[in-house]
């Protein structure tokens, strides 16, 4: 999590700390994506991060919702 690596309070101090390369294979690698795909959700998806039961059916709400061709189109989305 960011809070482990900053101590200032900032929005982003909620979501996973996205480790920085410039390693092409590794950006473009599970563990890095998933970081970046979990950052990118809804506050209130990643509030129910908690419960994995809740959380399943958040994101299946919000991706019934919403259709997202490649993942390029979710990740430049404002939510």
């Amino acid at each position: 999590m960011n809070s482990d690596h900053y101590s200032i309070s900032t929005r982003q101090l909620s979501n996973f700390h996205q480790p920085t390369t410039t390693f092409t294979v590794y950006q473009k690698g599970i563990h890095y994506k998933g970081i970046k795909i979990f950052n990118n959700l809804p506050q209130s998806i990643k509030d129910a991060s908690n419960n994995a039961r809740q959380l399943e059916i958040c994101l299946k709400r919000f991706l019934h919702t919403h259709y997202f061709y490649p993942i390029e189109e979710y990740l430049q989305q404002e939510f």
